[in-house]
């Protein structure tokens, strides 16, 4: 599951929860030569895997213009992380203000 050849460069911190924090990051496949900018969800605990596997799971199976696609599941420093792609707008934060 998890491809030693992807690494990952944090770019900025998007925002943090009580599991883990959410980074706009570059992705790149060291075999393939892709780049890819992502947002990557690093998870904070390892004891929540599980959830986070799931989460996974399901989160892949949806197919919507209003939910971000999720495009793996991978390790930053080895801890578990989602990869999911970056949407470059307004956050939710903002949108509540107006």
């Amino acid at each position: 599951m998890w491809y030693a050849g992807i690494q990952f460069q944090l770019k900025e911190l998007l925002g943090e929860g009580s599991q883990g924090r959410v980074y706009r990051a570059l992705r790149y496949d060291r075999a393939s030569g892709l780049r890819q900018v992502v947002a990557i969800k690093i998870l904070r605990s390892r004891t929540a895997v599980d959830q986070w596997r799931q989460e996974f799971e399901s989160l892949s199976r949806v197919r919507s213009s209003y939910c971000v696609q999720v495009l793996s599941f991978e390790r930053y420093q080895r801890q578990p992380a989602l990869v999911l792609e970056y949407v470059d707008g307004v956050s939710l934060a903002q949108l509540g203000k107006t």
